[in-house]
């Protein structure tokens, strides 16, 4: 199956919530009349849920590595100990 990049557009205007109203309805009513665009829209939606997950990812690991380097190196000592007052019991 090979899908147009206008549909490819469309699909992606679609799952962003970037159309309007009335043509979320039409591009709805294609997706029942065409079988292969409905296909098209559930490969998508996966690719961008996997996008995602993945960006969350790297946020995740970004934040690791900087709490790192401020708990654990010597230079940031003054500050760890502030946290540690601010949050500590």
């Amino acid at each position: 199956m090979r899908t147009s990049v206008t549909d490819t557009r469309q699909i992606d205007h679609y799952l962003l919530g970037q159309m309007p109203a009335e043509d979320r309805l039409i591009f709805e009513a294609h997706t029942i009349i065409r079988p292969e665009l409905n296909e098209a829209l559930q490969w998508q939606a996966t690719v961008h849920e996997l996008i995602r997950l993945r960006g969350q990812r790297a946020l995740r690991n970004e934040i690791r590595s900087v709490e790192q380097k401020l708990f654990e190196q010597p230079q940031h000592q003054s500050f760890r100990q502030r946290i540690m007052r601010m949050f500590g019991k």
